[in-house]
């Protein structure tokens, strides 16, 4: 059974602002923006009703402002996975799935061109990775046979839209000949750059239960797979982490959760959903990057060193938060649109 999107993607955030101004839906900058005087930040929109990858700026006064589309390859496609990476003219890389669900296609472009080109693959690509300085790219792809189901993990070196030393690992098992094994033991999802040559990544759960981390050590002779610790239960049983999006080398963003979820004992509620910081090494809690108010949870976090951009839900709407580094809290994020799905912000 192939695995589904995680719910984040089908969170609609109707609580957004729905005042923007609506632009075609299809544009692009001829060139390098030169970004506003102050701290910004670019977040990338998957809508439900426009288009496209739509591309914000989000400053100071935490108004977003549209600056750019990434059309889609043909149209009626939509977007499965998006990645950014930093500056202020970004390089930006979406997997596309056409309107009948037979053709997925990953496509990289630069901030000239953001149309950009398809990058060759084998099988089905799935989910993508920019590391922050755009120098590499990380992607995941799923065979479409369910006899001889095989994931791949494959990194390249990047560069503005163009991709070469492409290198294939398999997540699990020997794979076929020629295949280097990371063997994770199952598939790994939401690729996350690591430093110059390792990523993390997320094994799948059981029923509706999250993963655990991955820590894969790439090489070309011996690449490995590490599971990230559990986090520490004391004082707080039960908590897991997922959802990973991003990390500095040494920590990880994610969401911190209670296993009790789908059933707590004596119909006990649990405790909402946090956005946090965890230490690579041993899975303990570094810093929490949100609490949600009374009645709502986090529902994804995204970012990294500029700034952190979280997402929470409540009963009647969906919020979104802007944190600049060094605050304590984050500033609700005005002027995105009320169809927005999904959203990633540069790391």
């Amino acid at each position: 059974m192939r695995p589904t999107l995680p719910l984040v993607l089908l969170v609609l955030l109707s609580g957004c602002t729905a005042g923007t101004t609506e632009e075609a839906a299809v544009s692009a900058p001829s060139g390098a923006v030169t970004a506003p005087a102050g701290r910004s930040l670019l977040v990338a929109v998957e809508r439900g009703t426009r288009p496209g990858l739509w591309l914000y700026r989000v400053g100071d006064d935490r108004a977003a402002t549209h600056v750019a589309t990434v059309p889609p390859p043909v149209r009626g496609a939509s977007v499965r996975g998006f990645t950014l990476s930093a500056g202020p003219s970004p390089d930006v890389c979406a997997t596309w799935v056409s309107e009948s669900e037979e053709s997925v296609v990953l496509r990289c472009g630069s901030w000239g061109d953001l149309a950009g080109a398809q990058v060759p693959t084998q099988h089905e690509p799935a989910d993508v990775s920019l590391r922050a300085d755009g120098a590499r790219l990380a992607w995941t792809e799923d065979s479409r046979d369910p006899e001889t189901y095989l994931q791949e993990l494959v990194v390249a070196s990047y560069r503005h839209g163009e991709v070469s030393g492409a290198q294939r690992y398999v997540t699990s098992g020997t794979g076929p000949e020629g295949r280097l094994a990371v063997d994770c033991g199952e598939q790994v999802f939401q690729p996350v750059w690591v430093g110059e040559d390792a990523l993390l990544g997320e094994g799948p759960g059981m029923n509706d239960l999250p993963g655990f981390q991955y820590r894969i050590e790439l090489g070309e002779r011996r690449p490995t797979c590490t599971q990230v610790p559990e986090p520490d239960h004391a004082g707080r049983d039960g908590r897991y982490f997922t959802s990973p999006s991003w990390s500095d080398g040494r920590s990880f963003l994610a969401i911190e959760g209670e296993w009790c979820e789908l059933e707590c004992p004596a119909g006990r509620a649990p405790s909402p959903r946090r956005a946090v910081r965890v230490d690579l090494t041993t899975g303990r809690l570094i810093e929490v990057i949100a609490t949600p108010a009374d009645g709502r949870r986090v529902r994804s976090v995204t970012g990294g060193e500029h700034g952190f951009v979280y997402v929470t839900e409540g009963s009647h709407d969906t919020r979104v938060y802007l944190r600049w580094p060094g605050e304590r809290r984050g500033t609700r994020v005005t002027g995105l649109p009320a169809d927005a799905l999904h959203l990633r912000a540069q790391p």
